[in-house]
């Protein structure tokens, strides 16, 4: 593991106002994801699965009434996910952007209509909901990356209808699902993690199989996240010290573990940009930084119903981030494929600008970098 330092603000700020032009560098950006990714999937695929419920007798909760009315259409949060704005530029530029993201997706499969990641990377064209008559879960009826093995010994193929080209980018940010589904059943008088540790182990081997199918039929560029801090988000803020230290613990763990495989030689020559959510949500001066002051409680829990905004939260609901903490993952993404490609540089927004004067010398972005 290759590690970038970033350099103090005085350093930075000496330096011209430059960024990466990432679809020069690639012919195709696809997300492959749950609901920190997603960027609209979900709300179809509700709209098909659930049709409205009738109007409830009980009044909202307060929590109920400002999650309805400041969440952002078709997403878990205030504003767009950390994949949007990459996934439009791609779009605008006349490239390829793929989002097979979806709230509730898990890196191992379930089988529920939700694709977890190995539907996300082999959904044959038009694969059918539980519905009649039959709907295609992708609106645009396309499947998923990869087009599965013909034959035994056969490696996977990239799907032509999606249209990918020479040199896609393939992010892969999972397995919070895997984490949660186990930690929420667990009891806090009497915790056990055993299950939490098999759902980890499983998702690990999920997802380590889903990038070598990738790299195998062709894939030579990734951008992977870890997972975030759960011992830290609002859902267990009430659990005892220990408790939370526990989690925090698993998927720091976990983390440890990925980033070993991707380390590895093990993705066939691919280069792979590792992107370490984990530190960055919860590094608490470079959350100030960027206004972000209260990185404990639930916006939408919190506020009062007739608060403009989630203003200064990390979090939007119990689990998701804000707009903002989204924007930190953007461009904490950005700049690592910056570094691992050392692309030629476009000007910067004003608010990357604030975002590099801010880390000063105290937070790393991690890289691996193999050659093909």
């Amino acid at each position: 593991m290759k590690h970038l330092a970033i350099l103090g603000a005085a350093a930075l700020l000496a330096a011209p106002a430059q960024a990466s032009p990432l679809t020069d560098q690639f012919s195709s950006f696809s997300v492959l994801g749950d609901s920190l990714s997603d960027i609209g999937n979900t709300e179809r695929l509700l709209g098909i699965l659930a049709p409205p419920a009738p109007p409830s007798t009980t009044p909202p909760t307060d929590a109920e009434t400002n999650f309805a009315r400041l969440r952002a259409p078709g997403v878990f949060s205030d504003g767009p996910t950390w994949a949007a704005g990459l996934t439009n530029e791609f779009r605008n530029n006349g490239k390829t952007g793929v989002n097979l993201s979806f709230a509730g997706a898990l890196a191992a499969n379930n089988w529920d209509p939700v694709p977890d990641l190995l539907a996300q990377i082999f959904a044959p064209a038009n694969l059918p909901l539980p519905v009649t008559p039959p709907v295609s879960t992708y609106a645009d009826g396309l499947g998923g990356l990869l087009n599965a093995p013909t034959a035994p010994g056969m490696p996977p193929t990239l799907n032509a209808a999606r249209n990918l080209g020479t040199t896609p980018l393939v992010s892969v940010f999972i397995g919070g699902n895997d984490f949660l589904n186990a930690a929420n059943s667990i009891d806090s008088a009497a915790p056990d993690f055993t299950a939490l540790k098999t759902a980890l182990g499983s998702a690990l081997t999920t997802v380590q199989g889903g990038l070598q199918a990738l790299a195998g039929a062709g894939v030579r560029d990734f951008v992977v996240m870890n997972l975030p801090d759960f011992g830290l988000i609002p859902r267990f803020q009430n659990e005892a010290p220990a408790f939370q230290d526990q989690l925090s613990a698993m998927a720091a763990d976990y983390n440890t573990q990925l980033s070993a495989f991707l380390q590895g030689n093990n993705l066939f020559g691919a280069t792979v940009t590792e992107v370490d959510v984990f530190d960055a949500l919860s590094d608490q001066a470079l959350l100030a930084s960027r206004g972000i002051t209260d990185t404990q409680n639930a916006c939408v829990q919190t506020v009062s119903t007739t608060a403009p905004s989630c203003a200064g939260f990390l979090f939007f609901d119990d689990i998701h981030p804000t707009a903002a903490g989204h924007a930190l993952i953007n461009d904490i993404t950005r700049a690592a494929l910056n570094d691992t490609y050392q692309l030629a540089p476009v000007p910067l927004p004003a608010s990357v600008l604030l975002l590099l004067s801010a880390l000063g010398g105290t937070f790393v972005l991690r890289r691996r970098k193999r050659a093909s």
